[in-house]
């Protein structure tokens, strides 16, 4: 009797978000992470509602698209505004999804529309990692991207003692002091100081001996970069121990502007453009 299309659509509904949630909550991370919670309740909040009598009989099988019209047919609404909406946005991005999929997916879940420029950030560290991970070894555990005291990841030289930390949105240890903070604290100017976007910091057998600093800019505005790069003089000046020699300072914007990448020729910034700087990261460092 309940064996109908609409139905099998709720029921495969139900069990695509009990498995992908189960997938995600045994990963071997913090248990106490917020996030996992949610995951797992979500899975506990699934997995009892599936349990309901006349929903257990339905196969968890896809009927066909053939079924939206069906779906969309439901005066009471369930169906049509919660059934329907969610399986087209769930096998949308199970089901060979570009990249416009995802990323509007992340944006829609964990970025509120005036903070989509962390999305450029997130997108460039990840870019940085993934071309340092080709280049060397990598010798911590993932770790997430806010929330941690120490690196986002730190990779290891295969010919020589060379490490490369990389910090996104903090300062190594190994940079202090700041003249900043000391002049915050004298003058009892309640205030958390200042944080760049990235620092690759550089060990050489144990020993910090350079950092580069990277100001991200989700922007093309020429005025909004030439910010970008007051800041980063202002990042130069205030911790000059590991940043003082060339190039220590770089505007990474978005991709497509109008400027000529060019030598730095002695200059402590450089303009570098998003989509080539986890290779000049490479470069830079060794």
């Amino acid at each position: 009797m309940f064996d109908i299309d609409e139905n099998r659509a709720l029921s495969w509904l139900l069990a695509t978000i009990q498995e992908r949630a189960d997938v995600a909550g045994t990963a071997d991370r913090d248990a106490s992470a917020p996030w996992l919670r949610e995951i797992r309740e979500t899975s506990e909040t699934v997995r009892a509602k599936r349990r309901t009598a006349w929903l257990e009989s339905v196969p968890a099988t896809w009927p066909g698209d053939a079924v939206y019209p069906r779906l969309n047919a439901d005066r009471g609404g369930f169906y049509r505004l919660r059934v329907a909406t969610a399986t087209r946005y769930l096998r949308r991005l199970l089901i060979d999804p570009d990249p416009a999929d995802v990323v509007k997916a992340l944006c829609e879940r964990y970025f509120e529309p005036s903070r989509d420029w962390q999305l450029f950030e997130i997108a460039v560290v990840l870019r940085i990692c993934r071309h340092f991970e080709a280049a060397y070894v990598r010798v911590d555990r993932p770790s997430l991207l806010i929330g941690g005291r120490g690196p986002f990841a730190s990779y290891r030289s295969r010919t020589d003692g060379r490490e490369i930390r990389i910090w996104y949105q903090a300062w190594p240890p190994s940079t202090a002091p700041s003249e900043l903070n000391d002049a915050l604290t004298h003058y009892a100017i309640s205030s958390a100081g200042t944080r760049p976007d990235i620092v690759c910091e550089v060990l050489l057998n144990g020993k910090p001996a350079r950092a580069i600093v990277l100001e991200l800019k989700a922007s093309r505005s020429a005025s909004y970069l030439a910010a970008g790069l007051s800041q980063l003089l202002g990042y130069l000046r205030d911790r000059p121990a590991l940043t003082s020699t060339e190039s220590s300072g770089w505007l990474v914007p978005l991709d497509g502007l109008s400027f000529t990448e060019r030598p730095a020729e002695g200059r402590s910034m450089w303009v570098v453009d998003a989509s080539v700087v986890a290779e000049r990261l490479i470069d830079a460092v060794g």
